[in-house]
């Protein structure tokens, strides 16, 4: 019996430049690749943007560590600082970034016939042998009661985004109040961005209110 002579793929670990912590940039981890661009930073999901990278959690704790670190490994001259409003830019465009990635992630799943509007599905999706995610609009008021969005929530697998007009643009309707996505990989990334969104906004919140306390100024 030959042994196979592909080579195995090689996962790399990955600093966080907030706590220091070194572990593998895939799967769960929470790391987000950081490039250097004119004038600041971007968020890179993808992990293939061209430029000089870096690596935070996506979490509040790193987020608001994140600034320093990433002055010195992108070699940022205007980003050196600790301070309040530093942590909250990074944390607003961590946010931003994570809008775009579900919005661009939903548009590869409809391409691909991965995602239907959750009217027009009835109670199958798929092949059966995985497990759907549910996107809810955030304005879908008594659609999101609904005992089917209930149980996806209750099990890990629905989350909020968008309004019903946005969800409808990628259907080519007004209005769709929710939609429901069979696709593995897909489903994977769309929970990270959204688990990312989340810290990014918690983080915001807390570097915030830190800066309106008399004792941070």
């Amino acid at each position: 019996m030959f042994r196979s002579l592909r080579p195995h793929k090689v996962t790399r670990n990955r600093t966080c430049v907030g706590c220091g912590k070194r572990e593998s940039a895939a799967g769960t981890s929470g790391l987000v690749r950081v490039v250097a661009r004119q004038g600041g930073v971007e968020f890179d999901f993808s992990g293939h943007a061209q430029g000089r990278g870096a690596y935070v959690h996506a979490r509040p704790v790193c987020l608001a560590r994140a600034s320093r670190g990433l002055a010195k490994t992108l070699g940022l001259s205007n980003g050196a600082s600790t301070s309040d409003p530093v942590a909250v830019a990074l944390a607003t465009q961590l946010g931003a970034a994570c809008e775009r990635r579900i919005g661009d992630l939903l548009l590869s799943a409809r391409r691909i016939r991965a995602v239907r509007a959750s009217a027009s599905q009835g109670a199958n999706v798929g092949d059966g042998r995985l497990e759907p995610l549910t996107i809810v609009a955030i304005d879908a008021g008594s659609a999101a009661s609904g005992g089917d969005v209930q149980a996806a929530v209750a099990r890990g697998r629905a989350f909020a985004w968008g309004t019903q007009s946005q969800l409808g643009r990628l259907f080519g309707t007004t209005a769709v109040s929710s939609c429901t996505l069979v696709h593995e990989s897909l489903a994977a990334e769309l929970l990270r961005a959204r688990a990312a969104a989340d810290a990014a906004s918690v983080a915001r919140q807390e570097a915030m209110q830190r800066s309106r306390r008399p004792e941070a100024r």
